[in-house]
């Protein structure tokens, strides 16, 4: 597996873990506002879009 698969499969999983985190948390408190919610889904964003930044980069980099 070369390293991109590698770093897309981890990150693929983070974001699971995130997901499910957050699907968790709102079941619990009921408020898509409350503030860890609203942290949990800032952190995966970040996740999400620093993967997509990486894969452009790598696609522009061929």
């Amino acid at each position: 597996m070369d390293q991109i698969c590698e770093v897309a499969h981890g990150v693929h999983l983070l974001q699971l873990q995130l997901r499910q985190k957050l699907v968790t948390i709102v079941s619990m408190k009921k408020n898509f506002t409350d503030d860890e919610v609203v942290s949990v889904s800032q952190e995966l964003d970040y996740y999400l879009v620093e993967f997509q930044r990486k894969m452009l980069h790598e696609q522009t980099d061929r």
